[in-house]
């Protein structure tokens, strides 16, 4: 049995509902169970701040989950509100990046998939705006000017540069080697 970790003073147990999910995942992997536990607390305290705020502590998403299945709560309405209350954590002391405020809603989208909520793929993106995460351009190993001169031609570029057009980069591999463990 996986034990959810809670990060607040009091230790808090889980529903039976999250419980039975995170025994499932970690017949798989029991690090990605604890992983996926630690997201879903915010999940659980947001599902309680907005929807259920008198339910007991353990019993807040089973309530939600009930909820979705009969149509009283749509599971749409359910993330949008999820990914704006996650957003609006970015401007207080614990803040989350996009790409994990990404996550933690996927978790809760597959939680909810688990227990048969059908969440339509394209009426997801339709209707949950997700932020947009930051891709970093991954620099080259060598910059033009870090390149040894023997490396570049009578147009100023280097050979590298030259079969990175060509896509035969596999032919600069013994060079490589060869500049980095010469041969004495």
């Amino acid at each position: 049995m996986v034990q959810h970790s809670s990060s607040s003073s009091t230790p808090a147990s889980p529903s039976p509902l999250i419980q039975r999910y995170l025994d499932d995942l970690a017949v798989q992997n029991l690090n990605t169970a604890k992983v996926v536990g630690y997201y879903l607390e915010d999940f659980v305290q947001y599902v309680k701040d907005t929807y259920h705020q008198d339910a007991a502590s353990d019993m807040v998403v089973d309530q939600i989950i009930k909820d979705v299945k009969s149509g009283k709560a749509d599971v749409y309405d359910l993330l949008r509100g999820y990914v704006h209350y996650l957003d609006a954590r970015k401007l207080k002391p614990k803040k989350i990046s996009p790409a994990t405020l990404i996550q933690k809603v996927k978790v809760a989208k597959r939680l909810l998939e688990y227990y048969d909520i059908d969440i339509s793929s394209s009426k997801f993106k339709m209707k949950v705006k997700m932020p947009r995460s930051v891709q970093r351009q991954k620099s080259p190993l060598l910059q033009d000017a870090e390149r040894p001169q023997e490396w570049l031609n009578e147009t100023g570029r280097s050979e590298f540069d030259n079969l990175q057009v060509s896509g035969r980069l596999w032919q600069l591999r013994p060079r490589i080697s060869k500049c980095f463990h010469p041969r004495t």
